[in-house]
């Protein structure tokens, strides 16, 4: 399971690397403002590995989840940290 995890980690990472090359290459980067990356691993449902990375410029948590099959990871749907974590509009 830990090399599942380090291949998931590899895997981000290069993803991030990809990115951060095709944003510098537009010339776009004085012009957007860089994020703060926070990445932690996890398990999910039935103990699949999964790779959570929360941008904390914009609040946002993505995850990948690692299906061992394919051995790929599977992006997830974004959540917005900001709107799960408002505050309550309880009277009490």
């Amino acid at each position: 399971m830990k090399t599942v995890l380090i291949v998931a980690l590899m895997c981000v990472n290069i993803v991030l690397l990809a990115a951060l090359v095709a944003d510098t290459a537009t010339g776009q980067v004085a012009a957007q403002a860089r994020g703060n990356y926070m990445m932690f691993t996890g398990k999910v449902a039935d103990n699949l590995g999964a790779v959570y990375v929360v941008n904390l410029a914009t609040n946002e948590l993505a995850a990948w989840q690692f299906d061992p099959q394919t051995k790929r990871l599977i992006p997830q749907k974004k959540r917005s940290l900001a709107v799960d974590f408002r505050p309550s509009e309880s009277p009490y």
